[in-house]
């Protein structure tokens, strides 16, 4: 039995609109997944809340948890699932690369199979140093994903007339530290890339900004 999820009008709306271009995105509870249950416990040891206060995509499939559903006001849950959407439209858009890049270079630790399959090889060891992967590395097709999603929050931003600077701070210490497994730990480089706001020009956030002015009348 699915959990059921408290979801504003506004986002029921914005989801109907992201729909007409792929009709599979759904949000669902993500203590409903057991996908989402295993990959919690992998990542624990860095990001231990990761299955009670982080919305995660995987596919078209937005996961948020209940209790987050049931305290967000309005705009923060929009602004939640337009950046959850972004992570979507840059798989549409990049099925293989997005995937793949997301993961590396952690994902190359995956090499470190072939230790076992070539135990009598020479150079085993060679491979299983490939474990050395698993550490955090900078990742930085991680952190230009995640660029995508949260500059939905700068728009949030200049949209609701927000001071930026606590928002730029706070999405800084979020890509930089333990939650997107320090993904890119450059934190005066993330700072200044927050700055730029040019990316509003884009058409995928000038599709936000025309559906905030449709919905709330400006």
């Amino acid at each position: 039995m699915s959990t059921p999820l408290s979801v504003p009008p506004v986002v029921t709306a914005y989801l109907e609109l992201v729909r007409k271009r792929n009709p599979k995105i759904v949000l669902k509870a993500k203590e409903d997944s057991r996908l989402m249950q295993v990959v919690g416990f992998l990542v624990k040891p860095f990001n231990p809340t990761f299955n009670t206060r982080y919305t995660t995509t995987i596919g078209s499939t937005i996961w948020m948890p209940s209790a987050i559903a049931s305290m967000l006001p309005e705009e923060n849950f929009l602004e939640v699932v337009t950046h959850e959407c972004q992570h979507i439209l840059d798989d549409e858009q990049n099925p293989v690369l997005f995937k793949v890049s997301y993961l590396f270079p952690q994902v190359l630790a995956l090499l470190s199979l072939f230790a076992i399959l070539a135990i009598w090889w020479p150079m085993w060891l060679l491979a299983l140093l490939c474990l050395l992967f698993l550490t955090p590395l900078p990742a930085y097709w991680r952190y230009k994903w995640e660029l995508n999603g949260y500059r939905t929050s700068i728009l949030f931003n200049r949209y609701y007339g927000r001071d930026s600077r606590r928002t730029e701070t706070w999405i800084a210490e979020q890509i930089t530290g333990p939650n997107y497994y320090f993904a890119w730990p450059f934190k005066a480089w993330v700072l200044n890339e927050l700055k730029d706001e040019s990316f509003l020009d884009e058409p995928r956030y000038q599709e936000i900004t025309a559906f905030l002015n449709s919905w709330y009348g400006r």
